[in-house]
């Protein structure tokens, strides 16, 4: 044979040898095919990952040998949706594309030769003669086992950060309850009181409504805590927050506001509806047995018709209490076991 012959000869050995050698070093499982899915070759990666020698597969079909039969089975599904035409579970699902010189790159499972499984990300490609004729099909898959596990892994570190975080909402929900909550009575103190006018300036912003507010105080009460008790004190704190709270409309709210003061805030009440309210709750007083003791309340009422420009709940509260308590002490001082309107005052 001529040398230069000779040197062509060895220099496409050579070459063979060099494109088998980049191959077998590739961190990639690759896989070729004959037009029907006869496995014809395949690289020392694909050893390595799927655990079979090249005996055991050239001249094998796939996907029967490699692939979860249930994928293959729903990529046919889709992939007959998306192309507009039926296609077969089978080595099909895997080279339609490429048969139509469309690119195609999926997650495939591929399981070993022990049954187990890990998760690719395969590139499928026709190879072609010079004359452009399909001759086989080239796969190369990604390992990405370790890049699933991290993104699971992400994924429930979000869940996890999400339940954590609806936790902790609802825990401040508690919280800034159990904050707005009195103790002994359980009804609305100070705090929650004032969110609740907050929440009602709001409203009267867009409908211009009356709004009053109405203080009760028990009359005597430190004598009678003197003569029966703290216990016995807090003991009808509680009873008359119960028959507070069952008389009440469901559009107000009730505070305990001090040790033995009580107050109302009254949406959509005008003057004279706040004094018809008051005066239901001093006689239910009145007419309460507890224990065989009489007990009586004073009140003072308040109500705002109309919304400052530059009102705030910070403002309207002191402006409502206020004039609530002037009311109030004028009931004490006029006899008790009354109701008074701040609007009535001489």
């Amino acid at each position: 044979m001529p040398k230069k012959q000779t040197d062509i000869k060895q220099a496409a050995i050579a070459d063979i040898r060099w494109l088998s050698f980049m191959l077998d070093s590739a961190e990639f499982t690759i896989i070729s095919t004959d037009c029907n899915g006869i496995i014809r070759s395949f690289n020392q990666d694909a050893v390595e990952r799927l655990g079979y020698q090249p005996e055991e597969l050239i001249g094998k079909h796939t996907p029967a040998i490699i692939h979860d039969e249930s994928e293959v089975i729903a990529q046919a599904a889709l992939l007959s949706k998306e192309l507009g035409k039926e296609i077969q579970p089978g080595f099909e699902v895997f080279v339609a594309k490429a048969r139509m010189g469309i690119a195609d790159e999926n997650e495939w499972t591929y399981i070993r030769k022990d049954g187990s499984t890990f998760s690719v990300l395969l590139s499928v490609t026709a190879l072609k003669d010079e004359q452009g004729n399909i001759e086989g099909f080239l796969g190369i898959g990604r390992d990405i086992s370790i890049h699933k596990a991290m993104e699971s892994q992400i994924q429930q570190q979000q869940i996890e950060l999400a339940r954590t975080n609806q936790e902790l909402r609802e825990a401040n929900a508690r919280l800034n309850e159990i904050i707005q909550i009195d103790p002994l009575t359980e009804l609305l103190n100070r705090r929650g009181l004032y969110v609740r006018l907050e929440q009602e300036l709001e409203r009267i912003k867009r409908h211009a409504e009356p709004l009053s507010m109405l203080l009760l105080d028990i009359d005597y009460f430190k004598r009678y805590n003197d003569q029966y008790g703290h216990l016995e004190g807090d003991r009808l704190l509680k009873e008359l927050s119960t028959l507070l709270c069952k008389h009440t409309r469901a559009i107000d709210s009730v505070a305990r506001f001090g040790g033995e003061e009580f107050l109302f805030l009254l949406p959509q009440t005008d003057a004279v509806t706040s004094i018809q309210i008051a005066e239901r709750y001093r006689k239910l007083i009145e007419e309460m047995d507890f224990d065989n003791h009489s007990i009586t309340a004073s009140f003072g009422v308040s109500t705002m018709t109309s919304l400052p420009e530059d009102a705030t709940a910070s403002t309207m509260f002191d402006r409502l209490m206020e004039q609530a308590d002037k009311a109030m002490y004028f009931s004490k001082e006029h006899g008790r076991n009354q109701v008074k309107h701040f609007n009535n005052l001489d």
